[in-house]
């Protein structure tokens, strides 16, 4: 199911104070224990484990990583980093991918979109006179139900590469993985369909490069499970 666009809807940006202090790293037992957050925490992750359970298949009825090495040479490339335990600028956007190289890729592009690097993404280019910045067309932002899917579009120089990397789960529908790179048609277009799988929950932040364009876009999707949505509404203000 295509997701339906919400343009500057509240729940994209807002976080609840309340799950921010819950999922906090800083957040102390002092807190959790408190007669006003105890509550809340013990009923939220009561409510997640009911949703989660009656949302969430079987893994066995997730696709075969291999199969989809099959279909999409990126994720060839990454099951390949895997089993020989190399190339970790395959496995992280945290490594730093290897330099764009134009006359390489103009050359033989299909070769560079063959790898999947999410680090990628670090690589704009450097802001200067004669350099454009990337674009978006359309919205920034999505609110969304698992399962939909989600098309993010940006301009670039026509036929050069554009990588989109997700930080928080979910998965490109081309190649099953948490980035891919694509190449922009004749207009500089370059479009990439990001899946809500079953995990991904909550805000998913996707940043989107190209190495002949200044800057990045950044895409934020909301994603909702039934079921788990009140959870970023304390009791007492849902009984209202």
């Amino acid at each position: 199911m295509v997701a339906e666009v919400v343009k500057g809807h509240p729940d994209v940006d807002a976080v609840d104070p309340v799950v921010q202090a819950v999922s906090s790293p800083n957040l102390s037992h002092a807190a959790v224990d408190s007669p006003v957050i105890a509550p809340i925490v013990a009923e939220t992750i009561e409510r997640f484990g009911e949703a989660t359970s009656a949302a969430a298949g079987s893994v066995a009825d997730l696709p075969d990583a291999r199969a989809s090495a099959d279909r999409h040479p990126q994720t060839a490339s990454v099951t390949e980093a895997l089993e020989q335990r190399a190339h970790p600028e395959r496995l992280s956007a945290l490594v730093a991918a290897r330099p764009f190289d134009r006359a390489a890729y103009e050359a033989n592009p299909e070769a560079y979109l063959a790898i999947s690097e999410p680090g990628r993404i670090w690589g704009s280019a450097q802001p200067e006179e004669g350099v454009e910045p990337l674009q978006v067309l359309g919205h920034r932002s999505f609110v969304v139900n698992q399962g939909d899917v989600v098309p993010l579009i940006v301009r670039t120089d026509p036929g050069m590469p554009v990588t989109f990397t997700s930080f928080d789960l979910g998965r490109f529908q081309e190649n099953g993985l948490t980035s891919i790179t694509v190449p922009a048609n004749e207009l500089g277009y370059a479009q990439a369909d990001f899946e809500a799988i079953q995990g991904t929950w909550n805000q998913v932040r996707i940043l989107a490069s190209s190495p002949v364009r200044s800057g990045q876009i950044t895409f934020t999707v909301r994603v909702q499970v039934p079921g788990l949505t009140q959870l970023t509404t304390p009791p007492a203000e849902a009984s209202r």
